[in-house]
């Protein structure tokens, strides 16, 4: 690593760290640990918590996905079990509405959360349940 490259990442830097790519960030924090001089402490701490800012963010994201998924399969096992027992569901624009032999047990509209989504399919199925008993 050079020189160069190191007043190239301090410009960088020096325009916005929030705008540097994770990858220059973590170059440029060892070379401020190997080269830099009045502003070493200051750059090295600002670095050292925006990459572990980034890093939460990336943990918490990856957690959201995990959830989501998580959710999906299971809106798709009762929506599955529900077509088993012989409900259906029928789809307008932006809402969907499940029934059976007729009767309403449960609509979700398009911009649902998917966790609201399935708590409200879990009550369904409890709607379900009595239309079948």
């Amino acid at each position: 690593m050079t020189a160069r490259r190191f007043h190239e990442l301090r410009g960088l830097y020096i325009d916005g760290h929030k705008d540097m790519s994770t990858e220059d960030l973590r170059e440029f924090l060892i070379l401020v640990e190997k080269y830099d001089d009045d502003f070493r402490e200051t750059r090295v701490e600002t670095i050292s918590n925006e990459l572990r800012m980034r890093k939460r963010r990336e943990s918490a994201r990856k957690a959201r996905e995990r959830e989501n998924k998580r959710l999906a399969l299971e809106y798709k096992e009762l929506t599955e079990k529900w077509e088993e027992l012989g409900a259906y569901f029928e789809n307008t624009e932006s809402l969907t509405v499940w029934k059976y032999r007729g009767e309403e047990f449960f609509r979700w509209w398009s911009r649902t959360s998917l966790e609201s989504l399935v708590n409200d399919a879990k009550k369904g199925d409890e709607k379900l349940k009595e239309l079948i008993d």
